[in-house]
């Protein structure tokens, strides 16, 4: 299995996380599917190899389509290879798909829509194009090309959470307050939840909550963790109750559960940029 990523040129670099590559040329039918766990950044994906199977919150498993843009996940989703992997994406920071879309955010989030849906005639040629490339290079020239064609850059209104403010945010172990940052941003609670709503595709409380969620798998990549107690204190957790209850929620199994796992896409889409 092959997987990069990328840094985005400068004129999408307060946009777009990374760009991504994975490949796996081995013959992947009849594996166990694996989650897929919520960290907000929504995805443009291309599927230029074999489609990928997905498993909707009724339990039915369906192929996915060969482009979409899947919106902020608030919950884990289950997904596996159906045959030869090739594919590529831009990873968005939280908040920034706004700036790209001209549909609520919200109504993306946890499902897919494809480029055609969303962009019409230009969402179309962009996957035809990045699937008949045949080099990384061009795929990611054409999609960077792609994206700042659409990119909404005459917008008035700033974002919410400025880029800089969202990456001190992200970056802190101990996870932000709602009230501190209604007062860090001079806004009220109310403005606060309608702005998130609008540009984050969810709450302000659950955004946090996945950041903290999140924290938990960068403090493991650091290391030096003697015990899931001790993951949990230094994750932000009050105690270990609200701790498994959060994991349950986003990755649908306790921790101990999921750390037993051998799942290379969890990993892959949990130590990303």
């Amino acid at each position: 299995m092959y997987y990069q990523e990328i840094p985005p040129g400068t004129a999408l670099a307060p946009y777009i996380k990374c760009l991504w590559i994975l490949e796996d040329k081995t013959s992947s039918k009849n594996r166990p599917l694996e989650k897929v766990l919520p960290d907000a950044c929504p995805e443009l994906i291309i599927h230029y190899g074999d489609l990928f199977l997905i498993k909707d919150p009724a339990g039915k498993i369906k192929k996915q389509g060969r482009s979409f843009v899947f919106g902020p996940l608030t919950r884990h989703i289950e997904i596996g290879p159906t045959g030869s992997t090739g594919m590529i994406a831009a990873r968005f920071y939280p908040g920034a798909l706004a700036s790209f879309i001209r549909v609520p955010v919200k109504e993306l989030s946890d499902r897919y829509v494809s480029l055609s849906q969303l962009f019409g005639k230009k969402g179309a040629e962009l996957e035809k194009a990045v699937c008949a490339a045949t080099s990384p290079g061009v795929r990611q020239s054409l999609i960077e090309a792609f994206l700042v064609s659409v990119v909404q850059q005459e917008k008035t209104t700033d974002p919410l959470l400025p880029q800089r403010t969202l990456e001190q945010i992200a970056g802190r172990e101990e996870p932000v307050k709602i009230a501190e940052l209604s007062k860090q941003l001079d806004v009220s609670s109310r403005h606060l939840e309608r702005k998130f709503n609008a540009q984050f595709g969810m709450t302000p409380k659950l955004f946090l909550k996945i950041l903290r969620f999140q924290n938990v798998f960068k403090i493991i990549q650091k290391g030096k963790i003697k015990s899931l107690t001790d993951l949990t204190y230094k994750a932000g957790y009050f105690d270990q109750s609200h701790f498994y209850r959060d994991f349950k929620q986003f990755a649908g199994h306790s921790p101990k559960e999921h750390f037993k796992e051998n799942a290379k896409f969890t990993r892959l889409f949990t130590s990303g940029a």
